[in-house]
């Protein structure tokens, strides 16, 4: 009886020392919408487009990966005209997993208006 026993705690153990503290950090849910700075390395103006460089850099101690369940974070650009027309652009951070602290470059592209020249933009980040 002692030995099942002591076969029986032992494979517990087994089982439990097993499982890593790494798998626990899931971001299942977890919206990185202010954990991801955006730092404006370039703006190009083309036709009636804007596209921006940015380099995002993902300030949480947590890996951003969407696979894992962290929710996708979403990018709101408005563009202001010289005349002060605002032009509202929604997309998507395109990278799908950022290490913690680590920093990428991205590309967004926003619109406006045929004719208009661009002043300004703000950007906005969510998660759904």
């Amino acid at each position: 009886m002692r030995i099942s026993f002591i076969l029986t705690a032992m494979l517990a153990l087994t089982v439990f020392s097993s499982c890593s503290k790494d798998n626990d950090v899931r971001t299942s849910g977890e919206c990185f919408a202010d954990k991801i700075t955006f730092t404006q390395t370039k703006v190009q103006t083309g036709n009636d487009d804007l596209i921006i460089t940015f380099d995002a850099k993902n300030t949480s101690a947590k890996e951003y990966n969407i696979q894992n369940g962290a929710k996708v974070v979403n990018l709101k650009i408005v563009v202001t005209t010289t005349d002060g027309s605002n032009y509202e652009t929604n997309t998507v951070f395109t990278e799908t997993k950022l290490s913690a602290g680590s920093t990428v470059s991205t590309l967004a592209v926003a619109s406006f208006g045929a004719g208009k020249t661009y002043a300004s933009y703000k950007l906005t980040t969510s998660c759904d």
